[in-house]
């Protein structure tokens, strides 16, 4: 071994101080951050990478659940009587969500149509019947009736004489018909007349007939389904971020059918203005306490999660748990922003008729007065809940939320749930509404969530170990670098032969060792002897004895004496 000099301790030193910083370094910003960077970069929506390919087309199905609100006591309706309801369903659909018509535009947002494929869902622990018939509001006659007492309300006596030859055999307001038939097969309007009072109605069904009503180009029937204009067909154009130059971005949509506001509302208003994604992409959360968006084509609006808590997938994967904000359904006294979701009436010098907490009608987005509200009227204004019979609100059952890992925006779970009602009203002119019970009519509710599958688990654990290994190589460089810089101290001071005395306790150090003695008070100790040799390499080198005085009285712990003999061998 070659002599300690300061320039070898420098050495030992500044190698600690090395793996000092570079544990602190790449352990707090350089190891996560490029690990983090290359994760960024395949999440983007550019072509070819990983994001891409599962945005294009998603590896999992959407599970899509249909309840409908059986009526059991139509007659009564009809006179007045409160209406009962018995929840019928689930039906559930699997979705299959792709992408097509796909084009990137130079300012790093990519636009698509969206195209959905229903199929029924055979192997579902709870799965009803589509064949089973139920009694359902006829959703296709107070439409028509709600329409033309807004906009043409001298029309409403001849809406009344075209109800018999429209809805053949019809005595109330509710309609009998197979679950098939209400959502996909359609339920049909007869208006394969040239002439009489169901003419026009018909003529103007085909000039303002909404997406649910379709009309048999054969036939000249019109028919209503809940789904069918949903199931394989295009929806769009949309256009969002693709995340390639801010990944916080990611997913967000720039354009709705070429707009960048959503036209059904009043311009320059909350309710037009595009927020968010569309729920089956996420931006990477940095701060998990400011809401999220997520853009409901079906509402045509944006409606905003809240962050409720964290959690942990498997006791590893970090999860933000967001639930449907109370803003979304307040009333206009508890959130004047929700005035842009007050519906606008023909004549401009009424106040637009705002719903009460928990509702709100899309008239524009629908081209139906059809009111949306949470499942069963959760957190809904209680004269809502009220108004019918069978209606059970349970937070677990009916609430929207989604769980999101972080790092990644990727959906852990999500499910949105929403409900589908109109305004049963008496209208003067229309004889079957001239008795019924006024109220929020339940028509039935939809839940359309995910899970993310195990293979996506299985990867965002291998992310959680990789970083949890990177931490544990910080800790080790750090350590590692500290021992060998406190090592650096010890012979630094052993080579300037320093010596500490404390409670009669003394170093001493010499170029080969550190020994350490406790004297006795008042009784002189031999304490060491060493052999020249290892100093001086001479094997005839005499002996040196070193005695070791203790302190006497109250010196402190400096010795009273050190005396040094050499002898011959």
């Amino acid at each position: 071994m070659g002599a300690l000099t300061v320039k070898r301790i420098l050495y030992v030193a500044a190698f600690g101080a090395f793996f000092v910083i570079l544990g602190g370094y790449f352990g707090w910003y350089g190891f996560e951050y490029i690990t983090m960077r290359k994760i960024h970069k395949d999440l983007s929506l550019d072509n070819d990478t990983k994001g891409f390919t599962n945005w294009k087309n998603l590896p999992v199905l959407i599970k899509f659940s249909m309840y409908l609100f059986n009526v059991t006591n139509p007659e009564e309706i009809q006179l007045g009587g409160k209406p009962i309801l018995q929840e019928t369903g689930p039906y559930v659909f699997e979705i299959q969500k792709s992408r097509t018509n796909i084009s990137w535009w130079p300012d790093g947002t990519i636009q698509y149509y969206d195209k959905s494929i229903y199929r029924y869902a055979q192997d579902t622990d709870v799965q009803n019947s589509l064949d089973e018939e139920i009694t359902l509001l006829n959703v296709g006659l107070l439409g028509a009736a709600i329409l033309v007492e807004r906009i043409f309300p001298f029309g409403l006596s001849l809406v009344n004489e075209a109800i018999p030859l429209l809805f053949p055999n019809s005595t109330d307001m509710f309609i009998r018909a197979t679950v098939r038939e209400i959502l996909f097969d359609g339920v049909m309007i007869q208006c394969n007349y040239t002439s009489g009072s169901a003419m026009p109605i018909c003529n103007g069904l085909k000039a303002k007939a909404p997406p649910t009503i379709i009309r048999d180009e054969v036939t000249k029937h019109y028919s209503f389904a809940m789904l069918r204009h949903k199931n394989n067909t295009l929806s769009g154009p949309y256009r969002v971020n693709t995340g390639s130059k801010n990944v916080s971005e990611l997913g967000k949509i720039v354009e709705v059918k070429n707009k960048m506001y959503i036209p059904f509302w009043d311009k320059n208003t909350t309710c037009s203005e595009i927020k968010g994604t569309d729920s089956t992409i996420f931006p990477p959360l940095t701060e998990p306490k400011n809401d999220i968006y997520i853009y409901v084509p079906d509402v045509c609006i944006s409606m905003s999660a809240s962050f409720v808590n964290k959690s942990y997938l498997d006791s590893k994967i970090t999860a933000y748990h967001y639930e449907s904000s109370k803003n979304n359904f307040a009333s206009v006294e508890e959130w004047p922003e929700n005035k842009c979701k007050c519906s606008k009436l023909e004549d401009s010098h009424k106040e637009p008729f705002c719903y009460k907490r928990g509702a709100f009608e899309a008239f524009d987005c629908q081209g139906s007065p059809i009111v949306f509200s949470p499942p069963h009227f959760l957190d809904a204004d209680p004269s809502y809940l009220n108004y019918v019979e069978g209606l059970k609100p349970d937070r677990e059952k009916h609430l929207t939320y989604v769980s999101i890992e972080p790092l990644t925006g990727v959906p852990i779970s999500g499910r949105k749930r929403i409900q589908m009602n109109m305004f049963l009203k008496k209208i003067k002119g229309i004889t079957l509404l001239t008795n019924v019970t006024e109220g929020l009519f339940p028509i039935g509710w939809a839940e359309e969530g995910a899970d993310l599958h195990s293979g996506g688990i299985t990867e965002l654990a291998k992310l959680y170990y990789l970083l949890e290994t990177f931490k544990v190589i910080r800790w080790i460089l750090i350590i590692l670098g500290v021992i060998l810089m406190v090592i650096a101290l010890l012979l630094y001071l052993k080579m300037k032969h320093l010596l500490c005395f404390h409670n009669n306790q003394v170093t001493a150090e010499f170029e080969y060792g550190v020994n350490q003695w406790r004297a006795k008070e008042g009784e002189p100790q031999k304490l060491s002897t060493f052999n020249t040799d290892k100093v001086s390499g001479v094997e005839d080198a005499p002996q040196t004895i070193s005695t070791i005085y203790p302190p006497l009285g109250n010196k402190g712990d400096v010795p009273t004496s050190i005396t040094s003999t050499t002898v011959p061998r």
